[in-house]
């Protein structure tokens, strides 16, 4: 038996031949390029970002009050910790962000990180199989949320009635997903390759920001379930963008003096679904500042959203 620090996790035996693979083509149109978070304790918060979650430092300001995060030879840093006011903390229920997700290429992978974490005997909050794919939960220091997970491939997910990718959320096989790993030495980072595959926000107006979302976004509903949540995406991914309004009467408003999430950018690379957003965003009067391909708004909490395109 696996013993691991989670609620969640038992030993989940699977018949099936499962095969995995992140695939390219789901995010051929959009990719989550950056996440802002403010922070109140900005030593401890970049140490935990690359020494238990496994991320490099790309940028250590931290007199600056600026941290940033991600991998060397990206165009842009996948974290950035900004440090630079105090920031009332702020934890449970809010206004904003669940957790951010980040795909490994490879079973593999999160084998490697799940191996990692339980010789540092890492405290997780959940380890998940959802069908499409396999997922470890933490909380960082200051609660925000974290999804580690890798996807199965597209030939093997389920779809409902309206076409959508449709999910479950069963335990994690750890034992498998331990045995897939890469190595037996501990793997200090995540593996190269690895993205931010969704974002998934949360809001006491849920149906409204699910609006922005599928109106002013122009994402395509994969599911929506009756506990208050939907998952929306573009070229027919599970998900790119999430919102749930999971403890909505107990949720903090969004506020620019409190911690958390700041900012996040979603670069394009279709240059017509680029600009149907902007021009939604404009008539929305979302928009706060505009250059050449790259559009400053605010999204449906209020939460600064720049959308590039490149």
């Amino acid at each position: 038996m696996i013993i691991v620090e989670a609620n969640s996790i038992r030993i989940y035996k699977q018949n099936k031949r499962w095969k995995y693979k992140m695939e390219k083509q789901f995010f051929n149109d959009v990719t989550i390029s950056t996440v802002t978070y403010r922070v109140k304790n900005l030593n401890k918060m970049k140490r935990y970002y690359n020494e238990v979650i496994g991320l490099e430092i790309l940028k250590d300001e931290e007199t600056e009050g600026i941290v940033e995060l991600g991998f060397k030879g990206q165009d842009a840093p996948q974290l950035i910790l900004d440090g630079k006011a105090d920031y009332k903390l702020i934890t449970g229920p809010k206004n904003g962000l669940f957790h951010t997700a980040w795909l490994l290429p490879s079973r593999a992978a999160l084998g490697d990180v799940l191996y990692r974490m339980l010789l540092n005997q890492t405290q997780l909050s959940g380890a998940s199989d959802h069908s499409y794919s396999e997922a470890l939960y933490l909380q960082d220091p200051e609660d925000n949320g974290i999804e580690i997970y890798a996807d199965r491939i597209a030939d093997q997910w389920t779809h409902g009635p309206n076409g959508g990718v449709t999910g479950v959320t069963e335990p994690m096989d750890a034992e498998g997903v331990l045995a897939s790993r890469s190595s037996d030495e501990p793997q200090a980072f995540f593996a190269e390759g690895t993205i931010i595959g969704h974002l998934h926000l949360s809001s006491a107006k849920v149906e409204d920001f699910f609006g922005f979302l599928t109106d002013e976004m122009v994402l395509e509903e994969q599911m929506g379930f009756t506990n208050n949540v939907h998952f929306t995406s573009y070229s027919d991914y599970h998900h790119h963008i999430a919102v749930n309004a999971w403890g909505a009467e107990s949720m903090v408003p969004y506020a620019e003096d409190q911690t958390g999430l700041a900012a996040y950018t979603l670069t394009y690379h279709n240059q017509e679904l680029y600009n149907n957003i902007v021009a939604k965003l404009k008539a929305n009067g979302r928009v706060v500042a505009e250059e050449a391909n790259h559009v400053t708004a605010k999204d449906a909490n209020g939460v600064i959203v720049y959308v590039d395109f490149k």
